[in-house]
């Protein structure tokens, strides 16, 4: 029935289960074991790594169908309860090992079971045991319970105490970080209070107010015409006709005329001109101010929204600290892992 009960409702894949068991393979192999017992086999994993490396392995376990496929595939095992099959042994063993099997014993049987152990180990045998995680949420909330054999948790302080009990020594415990539901190196709140926005954090743009128009250009003036060379007297005539100048005088006098008449055109043209572009200048100073204006308003508008926000936060975050010790202990607890494992060692005997 365990069987049935170990394939239908086990989220656990057989490979993943495999590469999980293999730490615990190197942990007998750096203690120098040469055979190990494997107390509650269930479909011999375990077994198939000591086989792998070439350490001779035993079964026991209470599944008649589990024992029948072991010994299908070559491997020793033994039926019956994990209290019977260690007093049928005949040998005794470098290392013991105890995968999710404690857990299915009362107190007094677990403890019997220690002592049991003790019996089977050679002097400085190791021996370790996995069981689920007192500490894991997920454990207590679905994982423990679905398995109908389980009896109650064993914390691994209380592992320790039965083992020295027994008459171990050297008791070493750990949680298992692998066995985690959730895989997640380390969790982090962040409860600093959000930084408020200010004036000096948030410079106004650089913009400078304008403070009067442009003035308006002065008009250039006019250069006064010259006066052409004019008179009656006897020495001007005698000047003009020993010049011969008198056509070339009205000549000149007329492109003076025309040149100046020009000029003052332009002028007038330029001035008009510079009158506009003053005029445009003050229109552009007006749509600055009030571009400018605007970017103030909206500034202060951003600042007030964005600290009516922190204070807002500032408001969960001080709902959330009052109740932080709980949070903090549904987190860690969520996110511990599955299992832990103890192992501890028989004493080495002294020469007799």
């Amino acid at each position: 029935m365990y069987k049935d009960y170990d394939v239908k409702l086990r989220r656990t894949k057989a490979d993943d289960y495999r590469e999980y068991q293999r730490k615990f393979l190197e942990a007998f192999r750096e203690h120098g074991c040469r055979s190990v017992l494997d107390l509650g086999c269930g479909q011999g994993v375990f077994l198939d790594l000591l086989a792998e490396a070439e350490i001779e392995g035993l079964g026991i376990d209470l599944d008649q169908n589990f024992v029948e496929e072991i010994r299908g595939r070559g491997f020793e095992a033994l039926h019956g309860s994990a209290l019977e099959g260690l007093d049928r042994l005949d040998r005794k063993f470098d290392g013991v090992f105890l995968s999710h099997l404690i857990e299915h014993h009362r107190s007094t049987d677990a403890l019997e079971l220690c002592r049991k152990i003790h019996n089977v180990l050679t002097p400085g045998g190791l021996v370790l045991i996995v069981t689920p995680n007192v500490r894991s949420l997920i454990q207590h909330l679905e994982i423990f319970y679905r398995d109908y054999t389980h009896e109650r948790f064993y914390p691994a302080e209380l592992i320790g105490f039965f083992l020295e009990q027994a008459g171990f020594e050297d008791v070493q415990s750990q949680e298992l970080p692998e066995s985690a539901y959730i895989q997640v190196p380390g969790v982090s709140v962040d409860s600093q209070r959000p930084e408020r926005f200010s004036d000096k954090r948030f410079p106004s743009p650089r913009v400078r107010r304008i403070e009067q128009p442009a003035k308006a250009l002065e008009p250039i003036a006019i250069p006064e015409r010259q006066k052409p060379l004019v008179g009656h007297g006897p020495l001007a005539r005698l000047v003009r006709r020993w010049l011969g100048v008198s056509r070339l005088e009205q000549d000149c006098a007329a492109l003076h005329l025309a040149s100046a008449q020009a000029f003052e055109q332009l002028v007038e043209r330029t001035n008009a001109q510079l009158l506009s572009l003053a005029r445009s200048q003050q229109q552009l100073s007006e749509a600055i101010l009030e571009t400018f204006e605007g970017l103030q308003q909206a500034r202060q508008e951003f600042i007030a929204n964005h600290n009516k926000l922190v204070d807002k936060v500032v408001n969960v975050q001080s709902v959330l600290n009052r109740d932080n010790e709980v949070v903090s202990f549904l987190v860690r607890h969520a996110l511990r892992p599955n299992d832990i494992s103890v192992s501890a060692s028989r004493p080495v005997e002294p020469p007799a």
